[in-house]
């Protein structure tokens, strides 16, 4: 979906106002793809409940603009500018963002002026990034010569480049940094300017080559986060329905039953299984509230969840199961529009994943075929569930630089 085919200004005021929030949830669910609402909100670094409330409750409060931006970096078919729209916020202009970016790292250099350091300039910087600037940055040292390195007060000077993130938006601050060294070996902040001079040409012409825009005044290169123009049919395909990080697919075999939506026996099934569900305050709690109140169970246990699986009803049987089995059993959903729906409870204890056509235990199938007939699901036994994992770039090294790593981290 994009800009062009979301709604009017006029609709996406009244799903605001409603709280209804209709665009901005198609739009979750495509950015989501296959993954499930768990491993979706893990790398968004938010709680399930957040992500499950949001696609689950009749009306949602706004999310707030770091929420959305933290779904966007996740996602690969939807960008934060659309869900900003779906969201009723106004369009941000970069350069604006930019202009803050430069303006605080000059009110932080005001601050940090004659400063002592017991390393070099990162340790300044460091501090400007934590107390002064709006987003979350990076710096990196640029080995250029003394003579292209723009005029700044101190003894020495270097070059540094600010890389931080902003929605769509990649983007990289220049500044020069003035330092003084004392006889103790100690770094002196003297100066920090970050203007056009400090856009060297070599900096400038390598945002053409790749056409990425850059603004002179705050010496800041701006580029669009990524290019779906320069990407095959098929990758942007793959991308929008598992992302774009190296990813594989994994089929779990399971004991359960597919759980597509809340069967129609799922509230004489809880009332009959209480005890089982109310093992501790928490759940006490939920169950009395939705007994008491006017709420349907699918708003009741929208938040509900455990056994890292997604949050619902179905979380609610697999707890009970969990409970009554002494195994673990968990309730993992897929919200997707299109494609098959696996969504289901299960248990893989003692299940052998790489022979699927051995018995089940039958202690366990008896135990499913119960909580299947109270719920009205008319089949259950063996299930089999995909399930999409990103590869960990952060836990794969290099051999060259293991044991500096190793050394830095510890």
């Amino acid at each position: 979906m994009s800009m062009n085919e979301l709604p009017s200004e006029e609709q996406i005021k009244e799903e605001v106002e409603s709280g209804k929030y209709t665009t901005f949830r198609k739009l979750l669910r495509q950015g989501i793809g296959t993954r499930t609402q768990g491993a979706f909100a893990e790398e968004a670094g938010v709680s399930r409940s957040t992500v499950s409330k949001m696609l689950n409750l009749p009306s949602i409060p706004r999310p707030d603009r770091s929420t959305l931006e933290a779904f966007a970096s996740r996602m690969f078919s939807v960008s934060y500018t659309d869900l900003c729209y779906a969201c009723g916020y106004p369009k941000e202009d970069i350069n604006d963002i930019a202009a803050k970016v430069r303006d605080a790292i000059l009110e932080g250099a005001v601050s940090q002026r004659g400063s002592l350091s017991q390393s070099g300039p990162e340790d300044f910087l460091d501090t400007i990034a934590m107390l002064f600037l709006p987003v979350s940055c990076t710096w990196r040292h640029w080995k250029a010569e003394e003579k292209d390195i723009p005029d700044v007060t101190g003894e020495h000077k270097a070059l540094y480049i600010c890389k931080w993130n902003y929605g769509d938006y990649s983007c990289s601050t220049f500044l020069a940094v003035g330092y003084s060294k004392t006889e103790s070996g100690k770094t002196v902040l003297n100066d920090i300017r970050a203007d056009s001079s400090c856009l060297l040409p070599i900096f400038r012409k390598s945002a053409e080559e790749v056409h990425a825009e850059y603004n002179a005044d705050l010496a800041c290169i701006i580029e669009h986060r990524r290019h779906p123009g320069e990407k095959s049919r098929e990758t942007i395909l793959l991308e929008s329905l598992f992302g774009g990080d190296d990813q594989y697919i994994q089929t779990e075999i399971g004991c359960g039953f597919y759980y597509h939506e809340t069967p129609k026996g799922f509230d004489q099934y809880l009332m009959a299984h209480a005890a089982s569900f109310c093992t501790n305050d928490e759940n006490r709690m939920l169950y009395s509230a939705w007994t008491g109140g006017d709420s349907s169970a699918d708003e009741a246990f929208a938040s509900f969840f455990e056994n890292g699986g997604d949050a619902g009803t179905g979380a609610v049987v697999a707890h009970i199961l969990s409970v009554e089995t002494g195994k673990q059993f968990r309730y993992i959903c897929k919200e997707t529009e299109d494609g098959p729906d696996d969504s289901a409870v299960y248990c893989t204890e003692g299940i052998n994943q790489n022979a699927p056509g051995e018995k089940l235990d039958s202690t366990l199938l008896k135990a499913v075929y119960y909580t299947a007939s109270e719920l009205g699901i008319e089949k259950f036994g063996q299930i089999y569930h995909r399930t999409v994992h990103s590869m960990r770039s952060d836990q794969v090294y290099n051999t060259k630089e293991f044991h500096y790593e190793f050394i830095s981290k510890n």
